[in-house]
Order: structure tokens, then sequence, then C-alpha cells
């Protein structure tokens, strides 16, 4: 048995698992703390990073719309997450993402980081892993255009169906069989926990071992 730095004795956690614990909190702590004093509220800095976490994959191109912002954050209305997206993207402003409207579809606004969004989320990035600063990879609007559109690199995107309050579960539809195929091979490859995937015809049931893996996989697939 080890004794706890608040003196505290009888813990089975190791020091070296409470140092990687606490060191864990303390660079979420500093990453939250960042884009505070950059004037990023909590709703706003989760739909920066939702917009990041979904342009990074490049092998599925794929740009979030107002919609997909309005139910990541559980706003009761559009309007909400209208504001909030406006505001990120104020030239006078935070200057933080873009929107386009052809992209998607006339009716579909697309967001995207802007350069001084890719650095900040890079910054983010560096302190939730102690490496250097480096502008992520992610898609902007004419990258974007060039993966879908020249190039021919078509978005697998699942349907979702359902999803249970703590999001550890989660209902989706798959296309066709490849698909299918492809989602489970990447779960295996890219999830840190085992995900239970049951199928009934193209309904399939995801359960993960932790909300990170969770929502990796809907960055990538939803």
């Amino acid at each position: 048995m080890v004794e706890r730095r608040g003196g505290l004795k009888g813990s089975s956690v190791s020091k070296s698992a409470q140092w990687d614990q606490g060191d864990a909190v303390a660079r979420a702590g500093a990453a939250l703390l960042l884009l505070h004093r950059e004037g990023i509220s909590l709703p706003a800095a989760i739909a920066l990073i939702w917009i990041a976490g979904v342009t990074m994959q490049k092998d599925n191109p794929r740009v979030p719309n107002i919609s997909d912002i309005q139910q990541v954050l559980g706003l009761k209305t559009l309007s909400g997450a209208s504001r909030l997206l406006a505001n990120l993207a104020d030239t006078e402003g935070p200057a933080l993402v873009m929107s386009d409207r052809g992209v998607r579809g006339a009716r579909s606004e697309a967001y995207f980081l802007t350069a001084k969004g890719r650095e900040l989320v890079g910054r983010v990035v560096s302190v939730l892993t102690d490496g250097a600063v480096t502008e992520i990879d992610a898609y902007a609007l004419s990258t974007f255009a060039q993966a879908r559109f020249v190039d021919g690199i078509e978005s697998k995107s699942l349907c979702k169906t359902d999803e249970d309050d703590e999001g550890l579960t989660l209902k989706v539809t798959v296309p066709d069989e490849a698909t299918l195929v492809e989602m489970k091979s990447w779960t295996q490859e890219f999830l840190q926990g085992a995900a239970r995937v049951t199928v009934e015809n193209r309904c399939v049931t995801i359960t993960f071992s932790d909300l990170a893996d969770a929502v990796y996989f809907k960055l990538r697939w939803c």
C-alpha cells in the first residue's frame, strides 16, 4: 500500500497511476484555462473542438453544420447554436471558424476552422499531449472541396437513431455491408477500449468502454 499525497492510507492506487491521473486532470484544466483566456465560453469551446474533430478526419471528408452543433450541445433551438457559431466566426472577434453555404447545399451552412482556429486548437492539443505546438491538419473549404469533388473521396456517415443519456451506447444505421465491415475494423484499430457491436439487419448498436471512445467514434462516423 502507498500513502496518498493528502495523507490518507490504504489506497491501492500506485504512485505512478496517481501521477498519471493528476497529470491528466492538470492538462485538461490547462487546456480549459487556455480557451478561457482567449475569451471562449465552455459551449463555444465544445463547438470549436467539435468542428476541429470532425474536419480532422481526413479519410472521411465531412463538415458540421448548425444542426450538428445544436445536437452536440443539447440546445433546444437552432438559433442558440447559430448565435454561438456567429460569435466564433466574428471577424472582429474570435474569428476562429468560417462558414460556407454551397459546400453542403444551399440550405445547409457548413463550418470550418480558420487559420487562427487551427492554430489555437493546435495549442490546445500541445497542452493535452505535452508536445510541440503545430498547426493541426484539418479540412479548410478549399481542401474539402478538392477532396470531395475533385479527388472523389466519399463521405461515409452513419445515421444516428438513438443514444443513451451517458453517451456510451449508440444506435446507428449503416448503408451497406462494406461500410459495416469498415466500421468494425476501425473500432478495433482506433478505439482504446473494446466496443461491443451488435447487428440486426442494418441497425447497429455500439456500446463503448468509455466516453472518450464514444466521442471519437461520433467524430469519425456520425
